[in-house]
């Protein structure tokens, strides 16, 4: 089921390296699945400068209007909002169409937007661990935001079981707007966690596969061995 997952970053770690990876600025990526002749299929925003010089200025004008009583080091104070597309099989057009209606529409209800971008460069195939099959991954929709409410900018004052309600209500309504169907299809699987997390699953469920059919081909061939050494 589609379901919006949230990471939470600092000012210096958002504005460096995960503006970097959002908006695909760098030279060499961590994550595998990472296809860089698909380039063409990384449909931003805007561009990262713009992005980044709009998360500090955010901030510091949040913090001047309401300033924090004390500044921790490990402050987060952006939130990176991922947003799958609403269902596997659904066209890049659909799903280009709805991105750009859930970016408008978050800066429209009041959050403090700051930039974004599709990937559609991580598309692979993968093992459902729920299911056992392969499937082939969604583009998503990264989005960086700064998060206010009346404590200024506090990320566990935001943060909370409704915000995520509210989220996921907000793309239902843009998915039955722009699509004709809602966004979460009313199973009630909850989320497993990032992306991150889920391709984590998927991994160990493709090398258990793999072990599990070397096991088979393995007593296959001692079958035979044994089927011919006793005719």
């Amino acid at each position: 089921m589609a379901s919006v997952t949230v990471q939470k970053w600092g000012t210096a770690a958002a504005c460096r390296g995960q503006c970097v990876h959002v908006y695909r600025e760098g030279k060499n990526y961590a994550n595998p699945d990472i296809d860089r002749t698909k380039s063409a299929c990384v449909w931003v925003m805007d561009d990262v400068k713009t992005c980044q010089k709009n998360i500090r200025e955010t901030i510091a004008k949040i913090d001047k209007m309401r300033p924090p009583k004390r500044i921790k080091r490990d402050r987060k104070t952006v939130v990176e909002l991922c947003v799958p597309a609403p269902r596997e099989g659904t066209s890049q057009k659909d799903a280009l169409r709805f991105f750009q209606a859930v970016y408008d529409e978050l800066g429209a209800t009041g959050h403090h937007v700051c930039g974004g971008a599709v990937h559609g460069d991580e598309v692979h195939d993968y093992i459902d661990p729920d299911d056992k099959r392969i499937h082939r991954s969604r583009l998503h929709m990264h989005v960086l935001l700064v998060p206010e409410t009346d404590r200024g900018v506090n990320m566990k004052s935001w943060l909370t079981k409704s915000r995520f309600r509210e989220l996921n209500a907000l793309c239902d309504r843009v998915c039955e707007r722009e699509l004709g169907h809602p966004y979460q299809d009313g199973s009630g699987r909850r989320s497993r966690g990032t992306v991150e997390a889920l391709k984590e699953k998927s991994g160990a469920e493709m090398i258990n596969q793999h072990v599990l059919s070397g096991s088979i081909l393995y007593l296959l061939k001692n079958v035979r061995k044994y089927t011919i050494s006793t005719k």
